[in-house]
């Protein structure tokens, strides 16, 4: 589900969650939501516990709608990591939906000032390719929902997008969105509340039936619409302990200060065998799990070997709140309060295996380019070092395609990191370039490459060179592009490890010859410099050098080459949904047939270029 170079996405999270056995279905409620699914927006809120991912999953059982799915979670805080997501969950189920917005999200710089032409880009795709009546479910918006930019992005899509979107937010608190009055003031909005989703006594005996096999009388039902105010996180745990008179001990609990779920979980976690314990204890510290991952990450730190899909399935069989991630996947995760209860314990019993988990844990995410889970991980460990040198080795993944979030890393860097480590710096002066100041990014690159001269770091010294002659080459200062280009391309041609930069040095190289007027060369170099990107499989390099070399072809006479250099990068930008890319190589394209006297294909090529530049948000809102 990744493009190469992409920040890998979480499948499970985009996916419906399976329907388990044990969800009660509640007509009272579906009936309900059904009556409210002609609103563009529907609001489930409750706090913990109170089955309302159970609702919904059931909702999408019963509807006869398409239904897209996002499991938010705390680091879907960043905002662009949050349009990824939003994005992905719609395209989990339209595979044809996507590829334009997608397209727009990796070329942002600024996230506040691009929300418009995002969401324009995204309505416009969403108008053109699914044409029926669609359900999304943001899943523990709570998490997010105090992020201003996230705020922006909701309410400015919810006023654009068609009626055939219903989008349903289900959070622990009232949701906050700018337009929410207006849009209640429009009859846009409905919802459910704690006192619809409580539990009734007629649903409490349906629920000790069905899971329990159970008959509890009416004056039970009520004793636990009493003690737990029809909770049903506390409902199923006190069907652990019914028969002996669970409710008398909810009530002592209660009177006590007690909280809730820690008396019931406790009574949870003292009846299992103690292997089962310390399963539970550990793999709570897992998001999500299956039995390779807790094999990858614990199988180092435990002498004996343990039996992961064993006890995976007794807590499922057990139902010891380990909730099944999509469909036949393997995958768990722990109700989120049962999850919070263990990691409490686990905290109090073990503290000092904590650590060596979670830095195997992020080990594990980082082989995978999950940069983000790795990178919160090891925030959560307070090491600035350790975090430093995560930042770094992400930042040639996430440069391209998240930049935005790269951005926020660096600033959350204390100074005493953010302004002297050399890889910092370096990465700190490519973003400030892109982002259009390009005197100061210089500034960065110098004092990174002063940095690392003299700790004598090969492989960061040619990244940094790489990153200045860009610099250097857009200021107009072609000399200084090709001395960096050049010792770049020294100190990497005999490394295979560093043939990405060797080939990024090359590119920069025939550019700044092109510019000095030496464009024979520079073609030469540019097209050793493709052969290097096909070989490596750089797949977002790839399109943007065959539209330099057409310039290039173009400049010396060879139209042909131009046109078919333009070509292949059209062809692949148009597979990506680049909107923006294609319109300036149309334009590129318009030109070239214009100076050919080919009129009627420059004209077809030049509307072409109008017309995705007006689909793209950016252009629209300028």
């Amino acid at each position: 589900m990744t493009a190469p170079n992409n920040i890998p996405i979480s499948h499970t999270k985009v996916v419906v969650p399976k329907r388990r056995a044990e969800i009660l279905t509640r007509p009272r409620l579906l009936e309900m939501l059904f009556e409210l699914l002609d609103k563009k927006l529907i609001l489930v809120s409750a706090p913990a516990g109170y089955g309302k991912t159970s609702l919904l999953i059931d909702l999408g059982h019963h509807s006869d709608l398409p239904f897209c799915w996002l499991s938010l979670d705390s680091l879907d805080r960043e905002p662009q990591r949050f349009a990824t997501y939003f994005i992905e969950a719609i395209a989990e189920r339209f595979p044809n939906f996507g590829k334009q917005t997608k397209a727009s999200l990796d070329t942002i710089t600024t996230i506040d000032k691009s929300i418009e032409p995002l969401v324009i880009t995204l309505i416009n795709e969403i108008y053109t390719h699914i044409p029926q009546h669609f359900v999304l479910v943001l899943d523990d918006y709570h998490l997010i929902r105090d992020v201003p930019v996230i705020q922006d992005f909701l309410s400015r899509f919810l006023q654009l997008v068609d009626e055939n979107c219903h989008l349903i937010i289900s959070s622990r608190a009232l949701t906050q969105l700018p337009d929410l009055p207006l849009m209640v003031a429009r009859d846009m909005v409905g919802g459910l509340d704690l006192s619809e989703l409580a539990f009734r006594v007629n649903e409490i005996q349906a629920l000790f039936a069905q899971n329990y096999g159970m008959h509890i009388s009416d004056e039970t039902a009520r004793e636990l619409v009493d003690e737990t105010e029809g909770w049903i996180t506390g409902l199923q745990l006190s069907s652990l302990g019914i028969a002996q008179g669970m409710a008398d001990r909810l009530r002592v609990a209660r009177v006590a200060g007690v909280g809730l779920f820690d008396f019931l979980g406790q009574q949870v976690l003292d009846q299992q065998p103690e292997d089962i314990r310390f399963f539970l204890l550990r793999s709570s510290l897992l998001e999500e799990f299956d039995a390779a991952l807790c094999e990858a990450v614990f199988g180092e730190l435990y002498a004996e070997r343990k039996d992961w899909r064993r006890w995976i399935d007794f807590v499922i069989q057990r139902n010891l709140f380990a909730l099944p991630v999509g469909i036949e996947s393997g995958w768990v995760r722990y109700h989120h309060l049962f999850r919070d209860f263990l990691q409490d314990h686990m905290q109090k019993e073990y503290p000092e295996e904590i650590p060596p988990i979670l830095r195997k844990l992020a080990q594990i995410y980082e082989t995978h380019n999950e940069w983000e889970k790795a990178y919160h991980i090891q925030k959560s460990l307070g090491d600035v070092d350790a975090l430093a040198g995560l930042i770094e080795r992400a930042a040639p993944h996430l440069m391209s395609h998240a930049l935005v979030t790269l951005d926020t890393w660096i600033k959350e860097l204390p100074p005493s990191i953010s302004t002297k480590e050399p890889g910092i710096l370096s990465i700190r002066g490519a973003i400030t370039y892109i982002k259009g100041n390009a005197k100061e990014g210089l500034e960065f690159l110098n004092r990174a490459e002063k940095k690392f001269r003299k700790v004598d770091e090969i492989d960061s010294l040619s990244l940094t060179l790489v990153r200045r002659a860009i610099v250097f080459r857009f200021l107009g200062d072609y000399t200084a592009a090709l001395n960096d280009a050049d010792e770049a391309l020294h100190l990497t041609e005999s490394s295979d490890h560093m043939q990405s930069i060797h080939a990024n040095a090359l590119r920069q190289k025939g550019l700044s010859l092109f510019r000095q007027g030496q464009s024979r060369q520079a073609v030469k170099i540019l097209e050793r410099t493709l052969e290097f990107y096909i070989r490596m499989a750089d797949t977002s390099n790839i399109p943007v050098l065959l539209m330099e070399t057409g310039i290039v072809y173009d400049a010396i006479g060879k139209k042909k080459e131009a046109e078919r250099s333009y070509n292949n990068a059209l062809e692949i930008w148009k597979k990506e949904g680049n909107l923006t890319w294609q319109a300036n190589l149309l334009n590129n394209l318009g030109v070239l047939y214009f100076l050919q006297g080919e009129y009627e294909k420059a004209i077809l090529a030049l509307e072409e270029g109008l017309l995705c530049a007006m689909q793209s948000g950016y252009y629209a809102h300028l």
